[in-house]
Order: structure tokens, then C-alpha cells, then sequence
């Protein structure tokens, strides 16, 4: 008898739903039984699915003929899952090669009851790190009012998870987790209001149980964020992506469990939407022309700034094409290791110290590129730095370009 069910649900989309399920199969040794919760797939997506599972053992489908966000999905499956472990994964995750039973040997030798996979973001042809760094630990404070819970951002960036070693964590994503069964014993079904910070809630839940969670960082999986979104999934991505249901949900977590700060998830659920506007294919090859134009006029700026063969730090969350803005010129990711990006700094003071650092390498300029922009709310202490000791020499609605001399 397997001693492991998987529980497969949608997230925002469902046009990657069956190459996550393919990859599940070709991927895991061990045995185990899947349940699926259709919630009204459009029959495209359902039929790819069909093809996967064509023929599979141990399988149940529950089916509703409405949406339903991924907490509603959960509770749907979770009685009915009698195995020892119990993976709930979302239908955009490729695991990796027998992540499923290092998932489990974490658990039993760490000893945890918990464990949770390294995850990778993938679009295109780039990779990293998947984690948000302003969930880091739980920590409790005393007050007049009682004890209040803070969220401390991660000391480090998520960047340094790679080539660690397991260790016991607070905070979670909820991409990919393995379960004792016996957990939900302890803290009971998921909160089915939760659109977008289900991760906090669950984090907080079994923290508040006493749960003992490990990251396992040899258990690799790979979160494929949106676009593409395709005009049958359009309504469910919108569903989820409420605006509305986003600022109850803030507001219903920190009156919950007593929240001194909890980090905003609004701009990103305002962020998510925008992508659904062109889900017509000629729209999405329009934006794509208006795109590499933006490119090209942002060459344009940083060549009027930065001569041929020089350095520079570009700021953009690698959201830009960085060989197509620099051109015949240098440009280091910031953060950057080895020439690789290595995500958003943890803090000012490591943003300044880097900063200096590629200062110092030869970097002559930093430009700050439209897509991180929320920087200058963020990184208060970093700007400060920038203004009083380094010129802006150049400032349009794609970026803006300070002189580090």
C-alpha cells in the first residue's frame, strides 16, 4: 500500500496542469495515489490532462462544476487522503527527479512533520530562486493588548538556500509541501478565504501547533509563473486574482492572528492582473512589439550615458533583456554573485554594501529600470545613499540613471 497521496489543484491557470502532471509520473519512483480537483476546466485543458492520465493506477478525480480557489480545492481532497504523507502541489509545479521521496526522508530522518522543497522560478530561459525574503521568522511580542505576532524578514537572501543543508524553518510557500496526515489534526482545514497569502496563514498555523517544518534543499521543484494565459482560463486567473478579495484577505489575516506588519500582497495580486489584459494573441504580439521598442529606445538612453565597453549596475528584477540595454557594454545584475543575479537585497545595508562593491569593480553608473522602480519605496536607506553622493544624470518613465563618481 503507498504511503504517500498527492493532491493536484489549480493555482491561477490551468494550461500547464498536464506537463506538471507528466512530470509528476515520469519523475517519482515510489508509489502513490493522486486526486485531481476539477473545478470546471475548460474541456482544452481537460483533454491534455485525460492524455496524461490515460491509463493511471491509484487515481481519483473530484469534480465541481464551479471555481474554486486552492484552500477550497485542499479541503475538497483532504479527507479523503488515509496515507501516512499527504504532497499538496499546485498545477504549475514541475517536480524534479525524486523530489517526492527526499520530501520524505526529511521528514523522517531531520525528524520534521513538515518538509518543503527548494523552489525555482522559471520563465523562458532563466531561472532562480522562488521565495518572497520579507517572510523570514514568527516572532511574538508582548504588549498591553496581549501577544502580538511579527513577521521578520529572512536574514539572507533566498538566494543562499542553494547548497545548503535541512534545517527547521518558520515561513513557507505553499507551491509544494508534504504533510503528515496527522497534521491536520492539529490545525484543521485550510482557510478558505484565502485567495493570496495562504502561505502566511499556514505558516502561522503550524507555528502556532508546535509543527516541526524542514527545507529540504537537495528536493528541487520548478514554479512556472504566468503569462502565458490563454482566453479559456482567462475568468479563473481573474478569479483568482480578485482586487477585492486581495485587500480582505490582508485585512482578515493581520485582525487574525494579531499582526504587527504583514508584508502587502496587493500590488502583486494588481500586478497579476495586468497580465490577463491582452489575452488575445494579436494584443499579446502587439505588447510584444511595444516591448522590444522599449528595449531599443532604453539602449538608446544608456548609450547617451555610458560609452562603449563600460560597466554599469542594472536594477531591473530581471525583467529585461539585460545583452539587449547594454549592448556593447558591461551590465551586472544587482544583487550579482559570479555573474549570476542573485535576487533582491534582504535589507538597505546590503543593498549599499553591494553597491559599493561593484562601485569598486568598475561599475560606473546605476540604472534603475522601470520594472523595479518599487525599489525607491522599499530601499529607503539605499536611495538616500545614491542621492547624497552620486549625480542623477538621466530620468524618463523607463528608468533612471545615477553616475557613481
Amino acid at each position: 500500500m503507498s504511503q504517500l497521496s498527492v493532491g493536484f489543484v489549480p493555482r491561477d491557470r490551468f494550461c500547464k496542469a498536464a506537463g506538471s502532471l507528466q512530470a509528476l509520473f515520469d519523475r517519482t519512483r515510489i508509489p502513490f495515489e493522486l486526486i485531481i480537483v476539477d473545478c470546471n476546466i475548460p474541456a482544452r485543458f481537460r483533454e491534455e490532462i485525460d492524455r496524461v492520465i490515460k491509463g493511471a493506477r491509484n487515481l481519483r478525480i473530484i469534480k465541481t462544476n464551479e471555481y474554486l480557489l486552492t484552500n477550497q480545492a485542499y479541503n475538497l481532497m483532504i479527507p479523503e487522503m488515509k496515507t501516512e504523507y499527504v504532497l499538496l502541489m499546485e498545477n504549475d509545479i514541475l517536480v524534479e527527479e525524486e523530489s517526492l521521496s527526499r520530501l520524505i526522508a526529511a521528514c523522517e530522518e531531520y525528524p520534521a512533520d513538515v518538509a518543503v522543497p527548494l523552489i525555482f522560478e522559471q520563465q523562458e530561459e532563466f531561472r532562480k530562486v522562488h521565495f518572497d525574503d520579507r517572510l523570514g521568522s514568527i516572532e511574538r511580542i508582548a504588549g498591553p493588548d496581549g501577544i502580538k505576532r511579527q513577521i521578520a524578514p529572512r536574514p539572507v537572501s533566498k538566494e543562499h538556500d542553494v547548497g545548503t543543508g535541512r534545517r527547521t524553518i518558520g515561513m513557507i510557500e505553499t507551491h509544494c509541501v508534504l504533510y503528515r496526515r496527522h497534521v491536520f489534526d492539529q490545525i484543521g482545514p485550510f482557510d478558505e478565504t484565502m485567495s493570496t497569502r495562504a502561505e502566511v496563514d499556514v505558516s502561522l498555523a503550524l507555528n502556532e501547533a508546535g509543527v516541526r517544518v524542514v527545507f529540504e534543499p537537495n528536493a528541487h521543484v520548478v514554479y512556472a509563473p504566468p503569462p502565458p494565459i490563454y482566453p479559456e482560463e482567462r475568468d479563473y486567473y481573474l478569479f483568482k486574482w480578485d482586487i477585492d478579495r486581495a485587500v480582505r484577505n490582508h485585512e482578515h489575516l493581520a485582525e487574525k492572528w494579531n499582526l504587527v506588519h504583514l508584508p502587502n500582497s496587493v500590488d502583486f495580486v494588481k500586478m497579476r492582473r495586468t497580465l490577463a489584459r491582452d489575452v488575445d494573441p494579436r494584443l499579446q504580439q502587439r505588447r510584444e512589439v511595444q516591448y522590444r521598442a522599449m528595449l531599443e529606445k532604453a539602449a538608446r538612453d544608456i548609450a547617451a550615458v555610458i560609452p562603449p565597453g563600460g560597466k554599469f549596475i542594472l536594477v531591473d528584477d530581471v525583467q529585461w533583456k539585460a545583452n539587449e540595454v547594454a549592448k556593447d557594454r558591461q551590465a551586472f545584475p544587482f544583487l550579482e554573485r559570479d555573474g549570476e543575479y542573485w535576487g533582491a537585497p534582504p535589507d538597505d545595508g546590503t543593498a549599499i554594501q553591494e553597491l559599493e562593491r561593484l562601485r569598486t569593480a568598475g561599475a560606473s553608473h546605476i540604472v534603475f529600470a522601470e520594472p523595479a522602480f518599487w525599489w525607491f519605496e522599499h530601499y529607503p536607506d539605499m536611495l538616500a545613499h545614491v542621492r547624497s553622493r552620486y549625480g542623477r544624470v538621466l530620468e524618463n518613465e523607463r528608468m533612471v540613471i545615477f553616475a557613481l563618481k
